[in-house]
């Protein structure tokens, strides 16, 4: 019977021995995983701010391709002569012109 006792005792602390472990494995686990969450949602936040960025810059993008697609209309709707009096002012008076 104390044999049996000792056996029990011996039995108990192992298996409160292998539930400890198993507390502070599942314990180290949520911490992992409390910290992969934590940057996991740090990199989303940052992905969103590059995705703002890169609609800014595609914004800014098609306003300039609007005002090159404006002013090449502009220009071929000048003639050659129009277009050096913009370029140089009094191009006619100064330059030894004759039509």
């Amino acid at each position: 019977m104390k044999f049996h006792h000792s056996e029990q005792i011996l039995r108990n602390t192992h298996l409160e021995n292998s539930l400890r472990q198993a507390q502070e494995s599942q314990n180290s686990l949520v911490e992992k995983i409390q910290s992969l969450e934590s940057c996991l949602s740090e990199k989303n936040q940052q992905l969103a701010d590059l995705v703002e960025v890169i609609h800014e810059y595609e914004k800014v993008i098609d306003e300039r391709q609007t005002v090159i697609m404006t002013k090449s209309e502009e220009v071929n709707r000048v003639s050659p002569l129009q277009l050096a009096e913009q370029i140089v002012p009094n191009f006619t008076e100064s330059a030894d012109f004759r039509l």
